[in-house]
């Protein structure tokens, strides 16, 4: 996953991340602990991940442990940061993939 390799050259390292890839809704979830301690959460949405109908509800109960951060597709960027902003107010940052550096890749047939 792209995102992770960026992660450890930005100095991430410092914190234990883990990962998982949920192949059935397309999403990349990368929590990051210090000590043990978990200090929050990335979501990496696609298209597809993005049709989740609880995704609001996700954020917002990983929001109850840290941060949150949600990246996504540049073409639904406004979209996404009105519709997040609106139901979780400050609780989440979104950032688009091209501000991160992250290429899309597509996804195998």
């Amino acid at each position: 996953m792209q995102r992770l390799g960026q992660l450890e050259e930005d100095g991430a390292d410092e914190y234990e991340m883990e990962f998982e890839i949920l192949t059935q809704d397309n999403l990349g979830i990368i929590q990051f602990f210090d000590d043990d301690v978990l200090l929050g959460t990335e979501f990496v949405e696609t298209h597809v991940s993005l049709q989740r109908e609880d995704l609001i509800d996700e954020y917002l109960d990983a929001y109850e442990d840290g941060f949150v951060t949600v990246v996504v597709p540049d073409d639904v960027y406004f979209e996404t940061v009105e519709h997040i902003k609106k139901e979780l107010d400050e609780a989440a940052d979104v950032y688009s993939y091209s501000a991160l550096g992250i290429r899309p890749t597509p996804m195998a047939s």
